[in-house]
């Protein structure tokens, strides 16, 4: 048996058109109502929970609420002017600080880059800032930045060109889309996979149903936190052991 060839780089005019396809979604999408259920695995360990999601694209503004299967909360996260507000109910805390500080940056357990968070709770990736995009092998674009560096690389499905993983340089991490549905012209991914550039999947969300374009209630984004402790994020060592997912943890 003759070996299979190997799939030729997309032409110019796909590359365009692929893009072009990513900018339409982009546009099509200011603001969001997601929910679903959440799987966070660290450690050798599994845990479930809900998941609601409420953003805005311009300006930049995102609220997550993770409770669990039962009711209960367990997290109330608000990123917004750069600033990421944590409500750990299980804790009684309540964590707050800028993300432009890099220390706090290195402390959390996975990157809250907006572009990220939106791409997942959207359920299609969005385009950073990049130079020039090509095709150097089959089905996948690569997006480069003045310098030539790799932004972002994008591999897509062989049968309809859509985004199947797309890795975030910056961020360090890759998105796994499945699931494909469309509402309206808009394209929506059901599942989403968050990987570390090791390949382990860090959490994965299977999205139940979204609401697009729907007016946002005022001060949807701003954190009405319970009386507990305040801590600064850049005060503490890590918030691992308040997000992780471990088998004694709050999410089992």
């Amino acid at each position: 048996m003759a070996p299979r060839s190997a799939v030729p780089p997309l032409n110019r005019k796909q590359v365009e058109t692929v893009i072009e396809s990513f900018k339409d979604q982009e546009r099509a999408v200011q603001t969001l109502f997601a929910s679903g259920r959440l799987t966070l695995e660290s450690q050798d360990a599994q845990s479930d929970a809900e998941i609601l999601v409420v953003a805005r694209r311009d300006p930049s503004a995102l609220r997550i609420e993770i409770t669990h299967a039962w009711g209960q909360p367990l997290f109330h996260i608000c990123l917004q002017g750069g600033r990421l507000d944590v409500v750990s109910f299980p804790e009684k805390r309540h964590y707050e600080g800028r993300l432009d500080n890099p220390r706090i940056i290195k402390r959390l357990p996975f990157p809250f880059h907006a572009e990220a968070i939106w791409s997942i709770a959207r359920g299609y990736p969005i385009l950073p800032s990049y130079h020039q995009a090509r095709s150097t092998k089959g089905r996948q674009i690569v997006l480069t930045d003045k310098a030539d560096a790799v932004v972002q690389v994008i591999d897509l499905y062989p049968d309809a060109l859509l985004p199947q993983k797309v890795w975030m340089r910056r961020e360090g991490i890759a998105l796994r889309f499945s699931g494909f549905e469309e509402v309206s012209g808009i394209l929506h991914a059901k599942q989403i996979q968050w990987a570390d550039d090791e390949q382990r999947i860090l959490l994965a969300i299977e999205f139940r149903e979204r609401v697009f374009n729907r007016a946002l209630p005022e001060g949807i984004f701003q954190q009405q936190a319970p009386d507990f402790e305040e801590i600064p994020l850049e005060a503490i060592g890590s918030l691992e052991p308040a997000m992780s997912a471990k088998a004694s943890g709050p999410l089992s």
